[in-house]
């Protein structure tokens, strides 16, 4: 009888704490950085495992021209231009550490036409995420 007993608090127990994790987010559901699109001429890779991002690279995916390439998040926390190249081929920034869940990460693709005058090549974004 005893044994019932034990069963009928146990149960409850566990399915309490089985809802009381998902609820904290603590499930063992995979995560989501390594993340990567292409717009247009441009594309951007994230590297990490959740919200934890390593680095980010926006590469020329089309034919080479003269710019340059801007990479930045949603929330302000990276806004970085390299400089005008010929051809533009890819930028890199590293960051090694935690972003805020949903955060957008964007790649924009800047062609030169003159000096101070720039065609949008493409703008692909992700989103990090638990």
């Amino acid at each position: 009888m005893q044994h019932k007993s034990t069963r009928r608090r146990v149960v409850p127990l566990l399915l309490a704490l089985a809802v009381l994790a998902a609820a904290l987010g603590l499930s063992a559901s995979p995560a989501s950085a390594n993340e990567s699109g292409c717009n247009g001429s441009v594309c951007i890779f994230v590297s990490g495992t959740g919200t934890w991002v390593d680095y980010i690279t926006a590469t020329n995916s089309g034919s080479g021209w003269p710019g340059h390439m801007h990479i930045y998040t949603s929330n302000g926390l990276i806004d970085s231009n390299n400089a005008d190249h010929n051809p533009v081929v890819t930028h890199f920034v590293g960051w090694g550490g935690l972003m805020p869940n949903y955060t957008q990460i964007c790649a924009e693709g800047w062609q030169l036409n003159s000096p101070g005058s720039y065609t949008l090549k493409g703008r692909p974004c992700v989103v990090v995420h638990t």
